[in-house]
């Protein structure tokens, strides 16, 4: 199970470098596989927000938002294991101001 958690752990450091790399500010993720709903902070300082099943399964939806427009993020409501509602403080047209 320890392994689980490494290897979860180093794709979302991944998965981070290569949206810095493409230059994307927040990112909706789908069959992410994560059971339970809620959010945390990377070891990088962004947030990720995720919605899966009770139990581990095959499918789950998440959002994750920048270190530099996480202090945006309004709130979140976790549907289902496949909608996320996720709230920004931004306007059309801006990102995050």
């Amino acid at each position: 199970m320890e392994y689980l958690h490494y290897a979860a752990a180093w794709k979302v450091q991944l998965l981070g470098e290569e949206l810095i790399r493409l230059g994307i500010d927040i990112c909706g993720l789908s069959q992410v596989r994560w059971d339970g709903q809620g959010h945390f902070t990377t070891l990088d300082g962004h947030t990720i927000v995720y919605s899966g099943q009770p139990t581990q399964g095959m499918s789950g939806v998440a959002v994750w938002i920048h270190r530099k427009i996480a202090g945006a993020l309004v709130g979140y409501e976790p549907v289902s294991d496949r909608v996320l509602v996720v709230r920004l403080n931004a306007k059309p047209g801006t990102c995050c101001s």
